[in-house]
């Protein structure tokens, strides 16, 4: 249905002795190269990159992929017509190209997965010191954040990602700002000290009603708490 039979039939025929080697791997390729499946395989790909993320971001699948790219290009020089392909002038950038997609598409998943387990482990030491100052159990700062408690945990050991929007939540329910647990929150604003708070208030806007109350109660019931410690201090 995909128009890649006579691909199929051409290069299994290497296995019965039919054609070379090399004439085998070019139909192998063909087979592949099929716009209408090359794009299924391309969305499957992305799918399995995102999903095994933190498989994909290891050093070795890093080096592998270019290692393997490397060894594509180098088997192909025995090619006369893939030599005259590649050596022309107008495709030699191409050629960088594929090298630099392969090579920033690993590099940016590893980053973003490393950045997300620094934002865990930063709510993960900032929820340790807060749940002695606040005397706040996982439950109830599960239900301040709108969340089930499972949702918490695995947050906290990185197993789910924490949105920019539950940033903020975390970050108003505890009593911190946004950076504390995510450095380069509003650097990516460019925003100043009076812009930051207006961002924040937009920000407790766009949550659903019941959301922005069970916050602000929340917030309210912890300054409560706060000031009748600090004056048993005081006294």
């Amino acid at each position: 249905p995909f128009g890649f039979g006579r691909q199929s039939i051409r290069a299994a025929g290497f296995f019965l002795g039919g054609i070379s080697a090399m004439n085998a791997i070019k139909e192998f390729i063909n087979l592949f190269a099929d716009p209408r499946l090359f794009f299924i395989l391309t969305v499957f790909a992305l799918v399995l990159i995102v999903w095994k993320r933190e498989l994909f971001s290891r050093n070795a699948v890093g080096y592998g992929l270019m290692g393997g790219l490397a060894m594509f290009f180098g088997f192909g020089i025995f090619d006369e017509n893939f030599v005259l392909i590649i050596a022309k002038p107008d495709n030699v950038p191409i050629v960088a190209l594929i090298f630099l997609i392969v090579f920033f598409t690993w590099f940016s998943i590893r980053e973003g997965v490393r950045n997300d387990k620094r934002i865990a482990a930063r709510f993960s030491r900032l929820w340790a010191k807060k749940r002695l100052e606040m005397s706040m159990t996982q439950e109830q700062l599960a239900g301040a954040l709108g969340i089930s408690q499972s949702a918490v945990s695995q947050m906290l050991s990185c197993k789910m990602l924490i949105s920019t929007e539950m940033v903020m939540k975390i970050a108003v329910v505890l009593g911190e700002s946004p950076t504390s647990i995510d450095p380069a929150y509003f650097k990516r604003f460019d925003m100043n000290r009076s812009e930051m708070i207006g961002f924040l208030a937009l920000e407790l806007m766009k949550l659903k009603p019941s959301e922005r109350n069970k916050i602000m109660q929340e917030t309210r019931r912890m300054d409560k708490r706060d000031n009748k410690r600090q004056s048993r201090i005081v006294t």
